[in-house]
């Protein structure tokens, strides 16, 4: 493991409160992996055997139902983690598959071996409990939006939502306009419409994989005016 994604790992939140004995046991079984745009790590019923985090790059999550339509249900950027709350689950499969939005580096878990390591003691237990409460919470935020926001006011939340994560008024966009659509309950078109229009409101600049924001002020009271 690399200096910089060792300093990731353990400074992540499922980590951090581990001690270097843990620690050492989970490093051992962790594994560097690499994508390339459009691989998929998995597939959505593959056998949930390990927990990922995103070193670099973007994966999207994506749920495929019965009658063929697929739908992004959640994008997770550098720092991210995703599938760990199987591992305390019934249900050995994947309940969504994954793919590299672009070039991708991830360090791949045993998703056993960390569950053995935390149970051995309740402190770690509880903070992963609390973990799983922020993202449940988070879950809930989205879903409210998603219902009662109109696609303009969800475009804009997600902006907001990434510029606070990126910490600039220049945002670079993880993933295809296609794949953000999907993600927003969004036709492609519609998120077209709705950058135009936010761009001749001049609220914001934008190409293929970045975006400006011009006021950030405006931009947060745009989310409030429909």
């Amino acid at each position: 493991m690399t200096i910089p994604n060792r300093i990731l790992f353990r400074h992540h939140e499922l980590f951090k409160f581990l001690d270097e004995k843990q620690l050492q046991k989970i490093e051992t079984c962790a594994k560097k992996r690499v994508f390339r745009r459009g691989e998929y790590l998995f597939f959505q019923e593959d056998e949930a055997k390990h927990f990922y985090l995103v070193c670099q790059g973007c994966v999207s999550l994506n749920f495929r139902a019965d009658n063929g339509e697929e739908r992004v249900i959640e994008l997770v950027s550098a720092g991210g983690t995703f599938a760990e709350a199987l591992m305390f689950l019934q249900a050995s499969y994947y309940p969504v598959s994954a793919k590299a939005e672009k070039d991708t580096e991830i360090i791949q878990f045993n998703s056993d071996t960390y569950r053995k390591t935390i149970t051995k003691s309740s402190e770690c237990c509880l903070k992963m409990l609390g973990h799983l409460s922020r993202r449940i919470h988070q879950l809930l935020i989205e879903a409210n939006e998603y219902t009662m926001l109109t696609s303009r006011q969800r475009f804009i939340s997600y902006l907001i939502e990434l510029q606070q994560q990126q910490q600039n008024l220049t945002i670079h966009l993880p993933a295809s306009r296609q794949t953000i659509a999907s993600h927003l309950y969004m036709k492609p078109e519609t998120l077209s419409r709705t950058m135009l229009q936010l761009n001749r409101d001049g609220l914001i600049e934008c190409n293929q994989q970045y975006l400006k924001i011009i006021d950030l002020h405006k931009l947060q009271q745009a989310k409030i005016v429909v």
